[in-house]
This record gives structure tokens, sequence and C-alpha cells, in this order.
């Protein structure tokens, strides 16, 4: 009878190793498997300006508006520097320009916008043109409204400025230019500046 049960007990484990051994020959050899991996990379365009002569970048919150660094002369059109006045102040009489030159470096298009405000406490008669002096008005007349601007693409954004020594109209006219001048320059100290900021919108376009 023990050795029946000895020869079971053999039989059962030599069954057990058959089974296992079978369970794994079958789960190496005898199922399909596939392991895939699919890469791909892309470029991200770059946004780049340049505005009048200085490269942009994402820290850049201010740029060069140098519309008053020469003071001209009314007398010669603009075309001689203002003699007569302190250097670096204005007065009846002055004049000058700036142009604001936008570069759009970006490998995107994009269009652009600029929007001009002026500090003027005691409201010297300034006057500004975007068309070479042929019209004149208040500093509004510069605002440039959204433009296109490819890439590559480099636009000017010309801005004049003066202060009339004559006035236009009758004598009666010149007269109230006059005082009213007068009384800019009999100012206090501490008002007789004029500030024009210009807000330069860039956006890339859909």
């Amino acid at each position: 009878m023990r050795k029946e049960n000895k020869l079971t007990k053999v039989a059962i484990f030599a069954l057990l190793i058959a089974i296992v051994a079978i369970v794994l020959v079958s789960g190496t050899y005898a199922r399909y498997t596939t392991n895939l991996t699919g890469t791909d990379s892309v470029q991200i365009a770059k946004w780049a300006w340049n505005i009048s002569g200085d490269d942009i970048d994402a820290e850049t919150t201010e740029y060069t508006l140098d519309l008053f660094s020469t003071i001209k002369d009314t007398a010669t059109y603009g075309t001689t520097n203002e003699a007569h006045v302190i250097d670096g102040k204005i007065a009846p009489g002055t004049t000058g320009a700036f142009d604001i030159q936008i570069t759009n470096k970006s490998e995107v298009d994009a269009e652009y916008s600029v929007t001009f405000g002026e500090e003027n406490p005691l409201r010297a008669a300034i006057e500004y043109s975007t068309d070479g002096g042929k019209t004149w008005g208040n500093v509004a007349v510069l605002d440039v409204t959204t433009t296109a601007i490819a890439q590559n693409e480099t636009v000017t954004v010309p801005i004049q400025w003066r202060w009339a020594f004559t006035a236009e109209g009758n004598a009666a006219a010149q007269v109230d230019r006059n005082n009213a001048d007068t009384l800019v320059g009999f100012g206090d100290p501490a008002d007789q500046h004029v500030t024009v900021t210009a807000t330069l919108q860039l956006d890339q376009v859909n």
C-alpha cells in the first residue's frame, strides 16, 4: 500500500512538473507580441523684432523714441538746427522729427499698431504730422491702426512735431498765439515739459 502511495505521489509530482513546463513553454513560444515606438519632432517658430535698430527680447518693455533729440528751426523748415534756443529745450519756432522703424524678424506674419499720448501740462501749442508736414494736428493724428507686417518686413512710422512761430489766420490770431505762448514761457518750471509716449502693440496673426 505504501509503495502504491509513493508511486502515486511521484506520478502527481511528475504531472505537476509537466504542467509547469508546458505553461512556461507555451508562454515563451506560443503568443503574438509587438512593441512599437513612434517619434516626431518639430521646431517652434521664433518671435523676434527690431525696433529702430534695437533687438528686443522677452524682457524688453521700452524702446527708444528720440523725438526731441534733434531740435530744428522752423524758419528753415527744419533743415538746420535751432541756434536761438538753449540746447535740449523747445520754444516757439522749433521743430523736429523721428522715424520709428519696425522690423518683423519673426517666423510668423504679424500686425502692429501704435498709440500716441502726450503730457503737456501748460498746453504748449505743439502740433504733429505724419505726412511730412502737409497737415498738422494734435498727438492723436499720429496713431497707427492695426496694420499687417509680413515676415522680414520693415515699416517706418514717421513722426514730425513743431511749435509754430506764427499762427495761421489774421493778426488777431497771431496776437492770441503770442499771448498763449508767453504764458507757457512764464509757467511753473515743474510744468514746463512736453512728454510724448508711443505704445507699440505687436501681435501674431492667426
